[in-house]
Formats: structure tokens, sequence, C-alpha cells
């Protein structure tokens, strides 16, 4: 099982990237205040805040969860709503601790939580827009 920590957000893309080449399928499990799905940031496609729809792109990632969002941060709704149609699971902050996340976050009738975890596979799963 691969081990990625921390750090710059274009560093996971070319990691994850690699994993390709052992013909194996992946889950991601990302540990962040922030969801990364972003199309591109300043026309940066592969750094800040994108790096789980960079992962969502891979045929070898079959899922992702993410835990610890605090909100949808500096990706906009569209962004989220791509991530959601993807299938991945978001358990935010508020579903881990129990403290208050970003209000918009319980707002969106796509947010999904603990309660609505999908074992979806990716041949049953839409495409993200790029």
């Amino acid at each position: 099982m691969p081990i990625l920590v921390g750090g710059d957000d274009s560093v996971p893309i070319p990691m994850l990237e690699a994993l390709s080449a052992t013909g194996q399928t992946y889950s991601v499990l990302q540990i962040d205040a922030h969801i990364d799905w972003r199309k591109s940031h300043m026309d940066e496609e592969f750094g800040l805040a994108s790096t789980m729809r960079r992962a969502s792109e891979m045929s070898h990632i079959e899922r992702i969860v993410q835990v610890g969002a605090r909100g949808i941060g500096s990706t906009h709704s569209d962004d989220h709503a791509d991530a959601v149609a993807w299938g991945a699971d978001f358990f935010t902050a508020h579903d881990t601790t129990g403290q208050v996340s970003h209000p918009h976050w319980h707002a969106s009738p796509t947010a999904r939580t603990s309660s609505s975890v999908s074992a979806s596979t990716p041949s049953t799963r839409p495409s993200c827009p790029a």
C-alpha cells in the first residue's frame, strides 16, 4: 500500500500517475481541509487545488475518499458537483470532529457526507469534465 504524505499540491500528481505502471487499481484517502477539485488555478492544471481532480482522471484510481474538508474552499461549486458526480466520498470536518464547517458546504444540494457513501466502480461513474 503506497503512502504519499503532504507537501505542495503538485507533488502527489506525478506520484499517483507513476502507480499506473503497476497495472493495479488504487483508492485514494485524502486528509485535508480542502477538496482540491479545481480544473485549474491561475492557468495551472497540475498544482494548487487540483490534486484530486487530476487523480480522478487517472484510470487506475477507482475510489477517492476525502476526510476533513471544512468546506469546498477555493473550489468552485461546479468543481464540487463534478467531484460528487465522479463518486468521491466526503467526510467533512464536521463529520469527523463535530465542529462547524463552512456554512456553504451543508447548504449545497450536492454535498455528500458519511450518510451517503457510495461503493460505485469506475465503470459506473460518469466521466468528470476536464
